[in-house]
Formats: C-alpha cells, structure tokens, sequence
C-alpha cells in the first residue's frame, strides 16, 4: 500500500469517515503521519485532524500546518445529496483540495472518482480508454473533478493519478444497493 521509494512520507488524507478513506485511514496511521480533513473528527487518535465546517471556504490557509512534500489522496465526495451538494463536494470541493496541494508542494495528488464516469455499456469490457458517458449529476461532477486533476497536472505540473472504482464494497456497509442484495 503506497509503496515508495522515499519511505514514511505523510499523507493528506480526505474522506476518512467514509469507506474507502476509512479503510485508508487505518492502513496508513500505522506507518505514516496522515492528516485527516474532513467534516468530522475520525477514530484514529494518532491521525492530525482538520475538521472543516464549512467547505465553500478557501482552505489553502491549511498550508501553514500541513507537511511540505505530502502526497494527497482525496477520497471524499458527495454520492447523495442536491445538484448544488454534488457540485460543492465533488467539484469545488476538489478544486479548493488542488489549490492546497500545491500550497504545499505536493509530492503527488491520489485522486478517487467513479467507474460511473463511463455510465452504462452493456456487453462493452471497458478499459481506461473506453469513452466517458457520464449519467447524473453525480457522474457529471466526478467526471468534471477528473478533469480539474488532469488541469492541474498539466498547468500547475502536479504529479496525479485517477483512481476509477466500481461498486466498492465492505461486509461493515449499512446502506446502497449492497443492503438490499
């Protein structure tokens, strides 16, 4: 997990109360120094927390209390909410979380998106290249944050990489379509 040749470098971490950054939580807080921002405190003790109340804000005063060369790995997102929840929490949200990342001189900027970015295709086996078609509002704003990512590598010359999940999944789980198989 997060091999590097440059070992212990700390981790930026959002969406720690979440699933995936949830099980991230764990596994980094037991050999780096990770720093949570997020909405709410996490269980983690040994973790540095930033809770956040308000996400429409500017964030990058965190600059001052972040680590230089930190890798970023941005896992929180809005997956229910109105348009306007989805467009803060994916898109402005990720915006806000790049300008930080290169305030700190990030190392690296771990993006997690959604397989829904392809939409539906039956009978298609999709790879990284297959086309994006998006469905939702959701989908939408995933779609548009990766692009946002992709602009930032480019222009701002931050190094990334998209992670594009589908369906994750654990037994702990208490809503969404795995409650109901």
């Amino acid at each position: 997990m997060f091999k590097s040749s440059k070992t212990n470098l700390p981790v930026v971490l959002t969406g720690a109360t979440g699933l995936i950054g949830g099980h991230l939580l764990e596994e980094l807080a037991q050999t780096r120094q990770v720093h949570s921002i997020g909405r709410r405190r996490v269980a983690v003790a040994s973790t540095h927390q930033y809770v956040i109340d308000d996400f429409s804000k500017d964030i990058t005063s965190l600059r001052s209390e972040l680590p230089k060369g930190a890798t970023f790995v941005h896992c929180a997102a809005v997956i229910n909410g109105s348009d306007e929840e989805y467009w803060q929490g994916n898109v402005e949200m990720t915006r806000r979380l790049l300008d930080l990342a290169v305030a700190c001189n990030a190392g690296h900027f771990v993006f997690f998106s959604t397989g829904g970015v392809y939409g539906y295709q039956p009978g298609k086996l999709l790879d990284e290249e297959a086309s994006l078609q998006p469905i939702g509002v959701y989908g939408h704003t995933k779609r548009i944050a990766e692009d946002l990512v992709l602009m930032y590598a480019q222009e701002k010359k931050l190094p990334v990489t998209i992670l594009r999940l589908y369906f994750p999944f654990s037994m702990e789980q208490k809503s969404g379509i795995f409650e109901l198989v």
